[in-house]
């Protein structure tokens, strides 16, 4: 299954091999995905003043559940839970999260990984990066794990990364302008993410690259 969606909170249940992409702007709500047995999901979530409530339930044995987010926010806010459950042993469930904030941006960001008692065999790691551009911003990072179970290897963390006029002028040395510079600082953590999304054509991926340049690159202060 392959999936390009807009604002869309329509519930899912993943099957076999899927590869989904859901893109929000000026949205609300709460979303529901189920990861069914033998299954394999790579979810991406890219959202821009939005608030979202995303519940993802890893119901079977044998799956995979790879969980990206990029949020951006150089004013309007961002407020996001990315909560997932995991019901069943011999599983492996990730939460990368990335948020790119501008100047006045603001982002709040709640993710848990939740493993039940008595699961076993349960691979789960969990982390949310902050990439600053200026300095009035605005960063809530609560990254959780709620273990049960003994049989887990399970991480979690957070990080704060200032792009600071030091680091813009060392690549605008190499030839870059400024703004070349920002947005390669950029797309260095989105054609990361995108790497696990190729069976999309260009042009979709085109429009996630598009909907991350936020518009207050060409203003930001230090």
């Amino acid at each position: 299954m392959k999936r390009f969606l807009k604002n869309s909170f329509v519930d899912i249940s993943a099957k076999g091999d899927s590869h989904i992409i859901d893109i929000f702007s000026g949205a609300s709500g709460e979303k529901r995905i189920t990861v069914q047995g033998k299954s394999h999901l790579a979810y991406l979530i890219v959202a821009k003043s939005s608030q979202l409530d995303l519940h993802v339930d890893m119901q079977g044995q044998d799956s995979v559940c790879q969980i990206f987010a990029i949020f951006v926010s150089d004013t309007a806010h961002v407020n996001a839970k990315i909560l997932t459950y995991i019901t069943s042993s011999s599983v492996k469930a990730e939460t990368y999260v990335v948020s790119l904030l501008g100047e006045y941006g603001k982002i709040s960001v709640d993710a848990d990984i939740d493993i039940k008692k008595g699961i076993r065999d349960v691979v789960a790691h969990l982390l949310e990066e902050n990439i600053v551009f200026g300095k009035n911003i605005s960063i809530k990072s609560l990254p959780a794990l709620s273990v049960a179970s003994h049989d887990v290897q399970a991480s979690h963390g957070a990080k704060i990364e200032k792009i600071n006029q030091d680091k813009l002028f060392y690549m605008q040395s190499k030839g870059l302008s400024s703004n070349e510079a920002q947005k390669l600082v950029i797309d260095g953590y989105v054609n990361m993410i995108l790497s696990h999304f190729e069976q999309f054509p260009e042009k979709e991926l085109a429009v996630v690259r598009s909907f991350v340049a936020f518009d207050a690159i060409k203003k930001l202060k230090y």
